[in-house]
């Protein structure tokens, strides 16, 4: 076959942060019906395993339902395209091109079926479509990485005996192979040998776009953030509105703690009502890049991107417009577990302990082994003067983790700022027992035995804080020194 094919499913487009395993980006197809997400994942498998016929059914299923979903009628083409019915498959790709003339994986599609059909002149035009004629960007980030589009351009052009630009796309295409060899470096100590390729391609051709993407999430990952936005503002100078590169340099920016600019970017993704997904993207959050590692699709929806424009409000401390994030994001997600955790956090802060306190128990309600939230709303019971309840939820958090000797200084302070010393002794002595050699467990226990005026106890533990080292020595040996007169 003169042109490789079939075209590649969207599901697995913008394959330049895939195959870093890294942090990527791709637009999802609408399937807002749980009944339709089914039907389109079935229609997927059976595409995948080559029943074809199957899989038209399939799609015709879920355009039955959304006909003028731009993605399903791709979809159809690209069955209507192994089918060998290719006028069937170019008039849908028209379809979605007319719905929405920046749709790059129809123009892909429907070239191919132009290039088999022999109407060279208007595939060449799709296919310039596709690669933003020559300057190594499209309409859509989606196809950062169109190597089978410069393969194709440049026989085509061989076919209609342009030689000039014949060769001009077999360039191309031999600067996107370096940059899929770059690619095929994925482990952390390799990063560096896939930066000065992808930078050899920047040196022979500095305007040729693809490079800076992909450039930039190297850089990402090598903890050069500023370097990171710098190649993503390259490529948005040219293209403002591809969402993907937004929220990457939205991620750099508040790892910068450049919060006002990566609300921006976050804003106009919001604005631009974008649903994207990241690829290889795993996180304690799951939207930070805290944590790497090769993994499944993680969905970033609207309500991610919301979530993380809260937490840039939080960073630069706006707390009305990080609350009404999250509540935004409740309203997309009523699930989010996070948000009303935060939102609880903020209310705190607000002296809204009441509203606190049912934020908390949404929070336990979604996540009930989520200790933070016990503790947090420990804190409100307390605040609104509610010291049983409190009580129950920090002796909860102990009953979970009888062994760590935080959970019961936590429980011991409380104690100890309500009054109930014995208590508070008695949970001292147990993280003693439990971390011997922590000099903390002395100073606290130390603090009761002052005022119980148990002055002889007290120097035993003060000397022992000070015999293991504590930081806080000088205000160690200034109760010490109280100690002694006291006892005389």
């Amino acid at each position: 076959m003169l042109f490789p094919g079939p075209i590649i499913r969207s599901a697995v487009l913008f394959a330049v942060f895939v195959c870093l395993s890294l942090t990527g980006i791709l637009i999802l197809p609408d399937a807002s019906a749980s009944v339709t997400k089914s039907v389109y994942e079935q229609y997927l498998l059976a595409y995948d395993n080559e029943k074809f016929q199957q899989a038209l059914n399939l799609i015709n299923s879920c355009l039955a339902k959304n006909p003028e979903d731009c993605d399903y009628l791709v979809a159809r083409a690209r069955v209507y395209t192994e089918l060998k019915m290719h006028r069937n498959a170019i008039i849908d790709c028209t379809k979605a091109i007319k719905k929405n003339p920046r749709f790059i994986p129809a123009y892909r599609a429907r070239a191919y079926c132009f290039l088999i059909e022999r109407d060279y002149a208007k595939g060449i035009a799709d296919l310039e479509k596709c690669i933003g004629a020559g300057a190594g960007a499209g309409l859509e980030l989606d196809n950062v990485f169109p190597l089978k589009d410069y393969v194709n351009l440049s026989k085509a052009y061989a076919i209609v005996r342009n030689s000039k630009k014949a060769r001009q796309n077999a360039v191309y295409a031999s600067y996107c192979q370096t940059l899929t060899e770059a690619l095929d470096l994925r482990e952390a100590s390799q990063l560096k040998a896939a930066l000065n390729r992808v930078e050899s391609v920047i040196k022979k051709a500095p305007a040729f776009l693809i490079s800076y993407p992909i450039r930039g999430v190297l850089r990402l990952n090598l903890q050069n953030n500023k370097g990171a936005v710098s190649d993503f503002s390259t490529y948005l100078k040219h293209y403002p509105d591809e969402t993907p590169l937004l929220y990457l340099r939205a991620d750099a920016y508040r790892e910068l703690e450049d919060y006002p600019a990566a609300i921006i970017d976050l804003s106009h993704i919001i604005k631009l009502k974008a649903r994207v997904a990241a690829l290889r993207f795993t996180a304690n959050t799951g939207r930070f890049r805290e944590h790497f590692k090769y993994s499944d699709v993680l969905p970033v929806n609207l309500a991610d991107i919301y979530f993380l424009r809260a937490s840039c409000y939080l960073g630069a401390r706006d707390l009305k417009h990080a609350e009404a994030d999250f509540n935004q994001v409740i309203k997309l997600d009523p699930k989010e577990w996070e948000a009303f955790y935060q939102r609880g956090k903020i209310r705190m802060k607000q002296n809204q302990a009441q509203m606190a306190v049912a934020d908390f128990n949404r929070v336990l309600a979604l996540r009930p082994k989520f200790h933070e939230a016990l503790l947090e709303r420990a804190r409100a019971y307390e605040k609104l003067g509610q010291k049983d309840k409190a009580e129950a939820d920090l002796s909860a958090i102990v009953g979970k983790n009888p062994d760590d000797p935080g959970a019961l200084t936590l429980r011991a302070h409380f104690f100890e700022r309500n009054g109930n010393l014995d208590k508070a002794l008695l949970d001292y002595s147990k993280v003693i027992a439990l971390a011997p050699k922590d000099d903390d467990g002395y100073r606290y226990r130390a603090e009761i035995y002052m005022k119980k005026k148990d002055y002889k106890k007290a120097i035993a533990d003060l000397n022992k804080a000070l015999q293991l080292g504590s930081e806080d020595r000088a205000a160690i040996e200034k109760v010490l020194q109280r100690a002694k007169r006291l006892l005389k």
